[in-house]
């Protein structure tokens, strides 16, 4: 997530490394998005989640 993405929403964001390239997105406690699935799934590039569904989820979990 980028830096005026973060502003717009008021997050402050943490990165932590994964093993394998896998990664979560966690707001508050809340499994937001996550990238992982099967090894081929990784070897292939799959398994990334849309940044407009990641972006619309903070949003919403912003507001309440």
């Amino acid at each position: 997530m980028d830096a005026s993405n973060r502003e717009k929403l008021g997050l402050q964001v943490e990165l932590k490394k994964g093993s394998s390239g896998q990664f979560d997105v966690v707001a508050d406690g809340e499994l937001i998005a996550t990238k992982g699935g099967s090894f081929l799934t990784k070897l292939l590039g799959g398994g990334w989640p849309e940044p407009a569904k990641v972006i619309e989820a903070l949003r919403a979990k912003a507001k309440r």
